[in-house]
């Protein structure tokens, strides 16, 4: 299930809802940041990300945004979770992971160029990924290693996919596009909604029933499994950029370019969201960028933003809509939309604030000192064959450059039962990089490993390591 199913289990999600721009591409207007895709471990904390490396998390519902670092400063489309381990996707291949909503991200190099839309897992092992130059990537073991099929002909944007098994899944893309794979794209089979407006999102939520939207006010439904489609009456000619539903699939709400709407029928019938507190004209000029849902059957409750420093809330499933007062356009002003550890106050007390880090000390000239730690060098875990996740997380240690020179890194194990994110990194004098453990499932009986991390001195090539043990109980 793509991000707008990820979160049914009583967990907010983030959605995007924009004017002329959408996720991935440029734009004409100044947004406070296009927010294209989160994740949340419960109602108060959770990340969103978006243009520019944009990574904001909360711990307290969102009353307040930390900026989080980011290595790439490509738009981030999408983010998603999977045992244990967290990936974002966005545009010029970038594909990120972590530990947590707060651990450091790291790069994974897929060696497969284009621009990531939209990630999903079908289950505890393969995982798909939507993308440019008609291209569906896919991965067998938990988004460690990717492959790329080409589906369609031509050139095809897709900007989204779903699945309701690692088999059974629906992508669709720019110009009415829509494939269908049976046999995880193996083969494929296009399908026909009979319009050609670029496709934004696809939603299913068996194996039968399917929701798309699109461009030119287009949504639409399938009730047998993609053969046929009918077009919703949305009421709106805007683009309309994705379909929420609730838990149990009873209420949903339909978002785009300046418009909410929603469903007390499971998705088929839509009322226009009303905002009885704003001035009409004011809600048509603000560009509705993003909306947080936080889903439960009952209440349906989720904070809608836009551009110009406002926001809105409903909660009775996107009926009504009332004002908010959401300030972080200032503190999100950067030329290069970076940052690092920036606190925003969104709690309307006023403009956002931010608390900028002290920069990092530059060590005066002297001897080069060639010196970093690790945060744990002894790692041991157990692994029960056919019943625990592969591959199966491990740990994480902590590399720090504790010497005063510009030190390159490259983390190697002693064989394949093991393996490590990133594998090579740089580090300035006083930087820090997570690196994370996986078990890779490649031995189906306990073994003992080390994981070697050196470090090189860029300057004089001089190189120094320092090792971990890992044992695995596995059986």
């Amino acid at each position: 299930m793509n991000f707008h199913r990820k979160l049914l289990a009583g967990i907010l999600s983030i959605f995007v809802l924009f004017q002329v721009s959408s996720c991935g591409s440029s734009s004409t207007f100044e947004f406070i940041a296009l927010l294209c895709g989160g994740y949340a471990t419960d109602a108060n904390e959770f990340v969103a990300v978006g243009e520019s490396g944009t990574s904001l998390y909360t711990n307290n519902g969102g009353s307040s945004y930390t900026l989080q670092d980011v290595p790439l400063k490509y738009d981030l489309t999408d983010y998603a979770v999977q045992n244990g381990l967290h990936y974002a996707v966005g545009l010029n291949s970038t594909l990120l992971t972590r530990l947590s909503l707060t651990s450091s991200y790291n790069i994974i190099d897929t060696g497969i160029n284009a621009d990531y839309y939209d990630i999903e897992f079908a289950d505890n092992e393969v995982g798909y990924i939507a993308a440019s130059n008609s291209l569906i990537l896919k991965s067998a073991n938990s988004g460690l290693n990717w492959s790329s099929l080409t589906v369609g002909d031509g050139n095809i944007k897709f900007s989204s996919i779903d699945c309701v098994d690692r088999n059974t899944c629906i992508a669709v893309g720019e110009v009415g596009m829509i494939y269908k794979t049976i046999d995880g794209f193996t083969s494929y089979t296009q399908l026909d909604a009979g319009v050609s407006v670029n496709f934004n999102s696809v939603m299913l939520t068996n194996s039968r029933n399917a929701w798309i939207t699109g461009d030119s006010g287009y949504a639409g439904f399938s009730t047998d499994g993609g053969s046929t489609w009918s077009q919703i009456d949305t009421g709106t000619s805007n683009t309309i950029n994705g379909i929420s539903f609730n838990s149990d699939y009873s209420r949903a709400i339909l978002y785009g370019d300046r418009y909410a709407a929603y469903s007390t029928d499971g998705g088929y019938q839509y009322q226009p969201s009303v905002f009885p507190e704003v001035d009409e004209e004011f809600v048509q000029d603000v560009m509705m960028f993003k909306l947080f849902l936080l889903f439960g059957s009952n209440p349906f409750r989720g904070v809608l933003l836009g551009d110009q420093g406002r926001a809105f809330f409903t909660s009775d499933g996107g009926s009504t809509f009332t004002s908010l007062t959401i300030n972080v356009e200032d503190a999100l002003s950067g030329e290069d939309g970076s940052g690092d550890g920036e606190d925003i106050d969104t709690s309307g007390s006023g403009e956002g604030s931010v608390t900028t880090p002290s920069p990092t000390a530059t060590p005066d000239d002297e001897d080069s000192i060639l010196e970093f730690t690790l945060s744990d060098q002894d790692f041991s875990f157990s692994h029960t064959v056919g019943q625990t996740s592969c591959p199966q997380k491990v740990g994480q240690f902590v590399v720090t450059n504790t010497g005063n020179t510009e030190t390159n890194y490259t983390v190697s194990t002693s064989g394949n039962q093991l393996s490590t994110m990133p594998s090579s990194f740089s580090l300035s004098p006083g930087g820090t990089q997570t690196v994370m453990i996986t078990f890779t499932c490649s031995q189906s009986s306990s073994f003992s490993g080390t994981i070697t991390v050196e470090g090189t001195d860029q300057t004089s090539g001089v190189s120094t390591s320092v090792s971990a043990q890992v044992s695995g109980n596995v059986g």
